[in-house]
């Protein structure tokens, strides 16, 4: 309640009577018959606010899915797309298992829609972005374990139990990791590939980390060398981190002193300027986006959107979940994520809630899975090229 009251960026908290909310809730946390009941009327008060980024968690038991393990964080072996009718198989891995385009219609023999139903939830959350959560937490793993997936021809089949299943191994990240507060063994790595063909260079990472600025200039500094003209940020599945990197990364691409945005925090404003470089690529910029892109992700991409900098393409759009956040651990070893200020873009626009609006809807169809390991970079970068 007071970590809520003291912290949130706006002293009315939305307009909510907190008080009197608490009040009600207050009681029913009291005679809560266990923990997780406890926690969901605490998180039934958290949603009153109407925010993405705040979200309380139980100590989780030994043994428990989300318990803190001595083992390494790993990730699924395998890789999959999201979209409003379900979740695909797709990638590489799922080509060489003869799975690719196939529909994921269950994880550890409980059916997709029961894990969405666990997913936490947030206000708004459209049911793409749930999906991706909720796959995202049930194939969480520590490296040694694995999952059983259950895949169809068809996002609903009329017959699960008659449907193949495949092991899926935890892997271990490969390349370097970070760990920041309460988040452990991030991949840390930074991937670019150059197609030149199209002139084109790709720079992939999966968070936002101050670690990672050398590696990302690094990479776009190589781009440059081997001839790049247009540049794709892949940002799908970035869920965000750092905020004040898109400072030093929107560095590399502007050459004149702007605004990113602001960030309204509880007692001050923080503008994220950014001062340009007369070296800085100038190039075409097209940010990747999809269901799982959030947060810092947002920003950036808002950021250079509404400067005129960069296109923002996918085959959905983002998550809409790009609020600054703090967790911090409760008492009894629980933890609760906690909104810290709000964004807004230079346009004065903000992707919480619907996503970004898209420049471009790319369109994947099912043979499209068969033919390559990523359609949706494929259609990225065709669509970048005839620009």
């Amino acid at each position: 309640f007071d970590l809520v009251r003291t912290k949130h960026p706006d002293p009315t908290l939305n307009c909510v009577d907190w008080i009197a909310a608490w009040t009600r809730v207050g009681g029913a946390v009291a005679r809560a018959s266990t923990t997780e009941a406890a926690y969901k009327e605490i998180n039934g008060l958290i949603e009153m606010l109407g925010e993405s980024h705040m979200h309380a968690w139980p100590p989780a038991a030994p043994g428990e899915r989300g318990a803190r393990s001595s083992g390494p964080r790993g990730r699924p072996d395998i890789e999959f797309v999201v979209t409003p009718r379900g979740a695909r198989l797709a990638g590489a891995r799922a080509r060489a298992r003869g799975v690719a385009g196939r529909w994921i219609v269950a994880v550890d023999g409980a059916p997709l829609g029961v894990w969405m139903g666990r997913a936490q939830a947030v206000h708004g959350t459209r049911d793409v972005v749930r999906r991706r959560r909720a796959l995202d937490e049930a194939l969480s793993c520590d490296v040694g374990n694995s999952h059983t997936l259950t895949h169809a021809p068809s996002h609903t089949p009329s017959d699960l139990g008659a449907q193949p299943i495949i092991e899926i191994p935890c892997e271990p990240v490969s390349g370097p990791t970070l760990s920041f507060g309460h988040l452990r063994d991030i991949d840390a790595s930074v991937h670019h590939t150059y197609m030149p063909s199209a002139h084109t260079g790709i720079v992939t990472f999966r968070a936002w980390m101050l670690p990672m600025v050398p590696r990302i200039r690094a990479a776009v500094d190589a781009l440059r060398r081997q001839g790049m003209k247009r540049l794709i940020f892949d940002l799908r599945g970035n869920p965000g981190g750092v905020g004040a990197m898109v400072i030093p990364v929107g560095r590399m691409l502007l050459r004149e002193t702007t605004s990113m945005g602001t960030l309204t925090l509880r007692d001050h404003v923080q503008e994220l300027k950014v001062f340009g470089d007369a070296a800085a690529f100038d190039g075409a910029v097209t940010v990747l986006v999809d269901e799982a892109t959030a947060s810092t992700s947002e920003i950036f991409a808002a950021g250079l959107r509404d400067l005129g900098r960069a296109s923002v393409i996918g085959a959905e759009t983002s998550a809409g979940m790009a609020l600054p956040s703090i967790i911090e651990r409760l008492p009894d070893g629980g933890a609760v994520q906690l909104v810290v200020g709000h964004h807004a873009s230079p346009g004065g626009g903000a992707p919480e809630g619907d996503g970004l609006p898209l420049d471009h809807q790319l369109r994947v169809v099912d043979r499209d899975f068969q033919e390559v390991d990523d359609p949706v970079l494929r259609a990225a970068i065709a669509w970048r090229k005839a620009r």
